[in-house]
């Protein structure tokens, strides 16, 4: 299955990060198209490069020799069998996880499976799983937690097992994890610890390798509690606390020393250092405004280097002045700006540092800086079709809603335009929502639209991450209610700004997104001229019966306390009640398979507005779940979006 990988290396590693213009328009593909190369881990030494790359129906990996970037190995596993992410856990072994299309499901989903491979392709082992042929295979979730470079022969993962119902295995997340060594050539797991308490949450080794942390969600929906075990009892967790901070969770520790985030004063998330009781706590990096994102690592793993926020484009911040590294992570950064220059690994001896460069206009390269050389050499790209000289800007935005909350998102306007006034507007709320956020980085929903003409608000309504703990409290049970005003306040401000005309207007979303757009069109039935709902929540007290959240005591708990309990709340919240206020024409867009917003919740609003004789189209696909997968389908959707669009605003 060799040539499968090979047949495409070619085109995914040299093509140049600047592509020739043209006049052509970018192809509706070139959006649909998923990136063409997945996980990426630089090994110990610095001297391979390990890539999943999905090709058809089937994601294998392929292992280059950076230097001259030659394969050195490639394997798939078969046909709806994908690698879903990969570590080096030696010098020269590499261990991944399995993905499979469970049941008819186009997109691939976790199988629990963990396997390793010598880089040149021999001594392959399957380490946990079904595939290891033992007789009672362990069926659960897995992952690699430490690879423990300094034993070439052993590993600490975290297994959770999987909850089991009618044959139907489901993530466990009503079940305990733990912290388990693994021998990495014959498979043999060794219990280290259980998890403190159920539910889900994460474990946290320290610079030895020993499990030193766990952070945990237990049943309460939002709120983390961390406890950590000591070496002189390493059978005993202790909550962890510190005055001010809460919602702790910590990144990394030594001998004398712990590296933590959690909420500070202002509700957001910040960096801190703590003594190695986690008892007295110093900020290294913080901000009012919004939470502490990614945190980049030195080469060693044991302390933080760079913190990351986004209070619209990236800002980044160098908490490691006093180290090499801090110092060169801050020159990087300055020679890619406006960009983002975000760390994917380093090479044990800190000689070698693998980086994405990512932006608004770039949607991801890669790159390889060795210090020696004192030079930063392209790799790849993920998605090497698109040319970043014809994407449009994403222009952070602000504006007071109706009860002064201050509201922030992005602004997509069209590339190419003189006009940049009165255009036709999408307004695109994104899914989750709560603890979900839209970014600043290049999105395909919204660079497609700005190519058609068309302009693009993305809002970050109350209740979504990014901004703190009291932004997503504002949030809580505000489904169909002050989210949609944010929503809506949005909209009216771009009118007001002249980059919206007031009467070409529609609204898309997908997930939540989709309820967002039908609850805005219902409740402003004369602002905008279409609906689209992909894969959206229409009535959320039958969805509270049906979706896979409710399927553990963590999701019901979550549903109940951010979207409602009692069916009244419920129901003065669903756009299904509401149909006779309806004016827009209405575009359902479906996964026949989808587990998180039922099938069953777009049948029901089609039989809905067929019996009120309400206009409205209608796509569906089998095999596809919460999101279109397969690039036809995608391909397919796209081209219907902009029918639908061009039938109602024009472009």
């Amino acid at each position: 299955m060799k040539s499968l990988l090979l047949l495409s290396l070619s085109a995914l590693l040299w093509t140049s990060p600047l592509l020739a213009a043209d006049t052509a328009p970018v192809s509706i593909e070139n959006f649909a198209k998923l990136p063409d190369v997945r996980a990426l881990a630089l090994s110990p030494t610095g001297e391979y490069l390990a890539a999943s790359v999905p090709r058809g129906n089937r994601t294998g990996i392929i292992v280059l020799r950076i230097d001259k970037m030659d394969v050195v190995s490639a394997r798939d596993f078969g046909p709806d069998t994908h690698v879903l992410g990969l570590q080096w856990v030696s010098d020269t072994r590499l261990m991944g996880e399995i993905g499979e299309n469970f049941g008819s499901l186009e997109q691939p989903s976790s199988a629990g499976e963990l396997f390793a491979i010598d880089a040149d392709g021999t001594t392959f082992t399957y380490l946990i799983g079904f595939r290891t042929r033992r007789r009672d295979p362990f069926r659960g979730a897995a992952g690699l937690l430490d690879s423990l470079i300094q034993d070439k022969d052993s590993a600490v993962i975290v297994t959770r097992p999987f909850d089991v119902s009618d044959r139907t295995y489901r993530p466990g997340y009503d079940k305990r994890a733990s912290a388990e060594t693994i021998n990495v050539v014959s498979g043999r797991r060794d219990k280290i610890v259980d998890a403190p308490e159920k539910g889900p949450g994460s474990f946290v080794t320290d610079s030895d390798g020993f499990v030193r942390f766990f952070s945990g969600l237990g049943d309460s929906s939002l709120s983390a509690q961390t406890y950590q075990r000591l070496p002189a009892e390493p059978g005993r967790w202790s909550p962890v606390s510190l005055a001010g901070v809460d919602n702790i969770e910590p990144i990394s520790a030594t001998s004398g020393a712990a590296f933590v985030r959690g909420q500070g004063e202002h509700s957001t998330t910040c960096l801190y250092e703590t003594d190695a009781a986690v008892s007295n706590a110093s900020v290294l990096a913080c901000r009012e405004d919004v939470d502490l994102g990614f945190v980049a690592m030195s080469s060693d793993g044991s302390r933080p280097i760079r913190a990351y926020f986004q209070p619209g484009r990236f800002v980044s911040v160098n908490v490691a002045p006093d180290s090499s590294e801090g110092r060169l992570l801050e020159a990087l950064q300055k020679r890619f700006e406006p960009n983002v220059l975000l760390p994917q690994g380093w090479s044990k001896d800190g000689n070698r540092l693998l980086f994405t460069v990512a932006g608004d206009k770039v949607p991801g390269e890669v790159f390889l800086f060795d210090r020696k050389e004192k030079r930063a050499r392209f790799l790849l790209s993920s998605r090497r079709w698109i040319d970043h000289t014809k994407m449009a800007e994403r222009k952070p935005i602000e504006y007071a809603a109706r009860d002064g909350l201050t509201i922030r998102g992005y602004l997509t306007l069209p590339p190419s335009s003189t006009k940049q006034k009165r255009l036709p507007l999408v307004v695109l709320p994104h899914g989750g929502p709560i603890g979900v956020r839209d970014s600043w980085l290049w999105e395909p929903d919204a660079q497609l639209l700005a190519s058609r003409g068309y302009a693009v608000l993305q809002v970050n309504f109350r209740g979504s991450g990014g901004y703190g703990g009291e932004f997503i409290e504002a949030g809580r049970k505000q489904w169909g209610q002050a989210m949609i005003d944010d929503i809506v306040d949005g909209t009216r401000w771009a009118i007001e700004q002249g980059y919206a005309d007031a009467k070409r207007m529609c609204i898309y979303g997908a997930s939540y997104g989709g309820y967002a757009s039908l609850m805005s069109a219902v409740r402003q039935p004369d602002l905008f001229r279409c609906v689209v709902g992909y894969v959206g929540v229409y009535d959320l007290e039958t969805m509270a019966k049906n979706t896979d959240i409710t399927q553990s005591s963590y999701g019901r708990e979550f549903f109940d306390d951010y979207i409602g309990k009692s069916a009244e709340e419920l129901r003065s919240q669903s756009p299904m009640m509401r149909l006779a206020e309806l004016k827009a024409p209405m575009l359902i867009v479906h996964g026949e398979e989808d587990k998180r917003a039922p099938f069953s919740e777009a049948e029901a609003l089609r039989a809905a507005l067929d019996q009120k004789n309400h206009p409205y189209e209608w796509m569906t696909r089998e095999k596809e779940g919460h999101g279109f997968y397969a690039l036809d389908n995608r391909v397919a959707f796209y081209e219907t979006l902009l029918a639908f669009l061009g039938k109602h605003i024009g472009n």
